[in-house]
């Protein structure tokens, strides 16, 4: 997941429900590439969507040149779409050390360890639900300071997470000005 992505997403001047479709692809943006590989049955579950519907946005979005997408097809079957979003590399990603990122099935990325998936899955979720309990700010909150969300998503996943952790951090956010 790419804070970064997410946040640049927000930032863009679109309709309401195509700026949701961009901040779920957005979601899924590998930090330092930009790129994603999530099958669009994935976008309209996490959207809340008809699949016919994200297409259309993603029309859209690839016209506005906010992404690009390339079909995949493994033979005559059609693969997850490789996107890509055109906007500027976080520079406080680190360096990967595989120069190319391959496509995956987004329903399977370790298709040995059943449970890593359900906890892959878990941990997004609770981040999801942190951005929004810090409010309008969450995500940017969460991007800015970093550090502490593996610490969020351990306690709200095992349900100790206290009021106070998330005054504190809204508290930090004040204090630092928002942008850092």
């Amino acid at each position: 997941m790419s804070f970064h992505a997410i946040l640049w997403a927000m930032k863009q001047d679109l309709p309401p429900m195509t700026k949701h479709v961009l901040m779920v692809i957005a979601s899924h943006a590998h930090p330092k590439t930009n790129r994603c590989f999530p099958r669009v049955r994935t976008i309209a579950l996490e959207a809340s969507l008809h699949p016919r519907t994200i297409h259309r946005h993603n029309r859209v979005l690839e016209r506005a040149g906010l992404i690009e997408i390339e079909n995949q097809y493994d033979g005559n079957q059609r693969r997850a779409n490789n996107y890509r979003l055109n906007c500027p590399p976080d520079p406080l990603a680190k360096p990967t050390d595989t120069q190319d990122i391959t496509p995956t099935d987004n329903r399977a990325v370790d298709k040995k360890n059943h449970y890593s998936n359900h906890n892959n899955r878990a941990r997004q979720e609770a981040e999801n639900a942190l951005a929004g309990m810090l409010g309008p700010d969450g995500w940017e909150i969460l991007a800015t300071y970093s550090e502490v969300v593996p610490l969020l998503v351990g306690k709200f996943l095992r349900g100790t997470l206290q009021q106070s952790d998330l005054i504190d951090l809204r508290s930090r956010f004040a204090l630092g000005g928002g942008d850092q």
